[in-house]
């Protein structure tokens, strides 16, 4: 199911012209959450490493998803979905990355409030809750990025009301065209 559209037939006959849009939030999303990350893993005492790294590779996966849509917008067909199916796959892995890096914070966390060489910080929530929420864009939003990575394949950019199926049968009707002269 289009996760735009919300087309139950799948990707394949998705028409929603705001996939690529819906990358750029996407992108602008995980930018957004980078630098918050950044910012408390700088503020949290002791220093959270994890964290601060976490926010490198969420800015750098928002750029990364930018590049993406760029090469669909130019149509860029192949290029475009690899790139776009290998942000799929990285993101995928963020989620993980995320996932594992939740629970050793709060078993870090948990330890140093227990021995009392660590006091509860506000950014301790704050941090867990953008967590979260990243987790669950990432597994929210994974279909996203494979209707466009089949958009961008077929020869499409993302910003037309047309289906998979329309857009393959255009660069397959243009493919008999060319061959015909």
């Amino acid at each position: 199911m289009c996760q735009l559209c919300l087309n139950p037939a799948g990707e394949k006959s998705c028409c929603c012209f705001n996939l690529s849009i819906g990358l750029l939030a996407v992108a602008a999303y995980f930018g957004v959450v980078g630098g918050l990350d950044i910012y408390q893993a700088k503020q949290t005492i002791p220093y959270e490493e994890t964290q601060f790294i976490g926010g490198i590779i969420n800015a750098s996966i928002g750029g990364y998803i930018c590049l993406c849509v760029l090469l669909g917008f130019l149509k860029l067909g192949l290029l475009a979905y690899i790139l776009t199916f290998g942000a799929f796959s990285v993101t995928l892995v963020n989620g993980v990355f995320k996932l594992v890096t939740f629970i050793t914070q709060w078993v870090h966390w948990g330890q140093g409030m227990s021995d009392g060489t660590i006091e509860f910080q506000s950014v301790m929530v704050t941090s867990s809750l953008t967590q979260l929420l990243t987790i669950i864009v990432i597994l929210g939003f994974a279909n996203l990025f494979w209707s466009a990575a089949c958009v961008y394949r077929a020869g499409g950019n993302g910003c037309e009301f047309k289906s998979y199926r329309e857009i393959e049968s255009r660069s397959d009707a243009k493919k008999t065209d060319d061959d015909a002269v």
